[in-house]
């Protein structure tokens, strides 16, 4: 993964496979495991950020949907990609 960008408590990277133009992940910088070790206003800050991405992408390649993912690897991460009109099942 190539980093992009930090952005207020993550950061954010390009994902190598780019089978869906624009996938990337937001890694929060503290190191926590799951959503609820959180407090309340690193949580916001963090949701902030991942909506911030969604927003940009959704923007840059005219997405219809924006797909996201909780993972948890040595950090809580929302790997997300787009898709357009044409890849969505009806």
């Amino acid at each position: 993964m190539k980093e992009i960008c930090k952005l207020q408590v993550s950061t954010v990277y390009l994902n190598n496979e780019q089978e869906y133009q624009g996938r990337c992940t937001v890694v929060l910088n503290a190191h926590k495991t799951e959503l609820f070790q959180l407090e309340d206003e690193e949580r916001n800050q963090y949701m902030s950020d991942v909506a911030k991405v969604a927003e940009a992408l959704k923007e840059e390649f005219a997405a219809e949907k924006i797909n996201y993912a909780g993972v948890r690897r040595s950090r809580f991460a929302y790997p997300f990609s787009r898709c357009t009109q044409n890849q969505v099942s009806p």
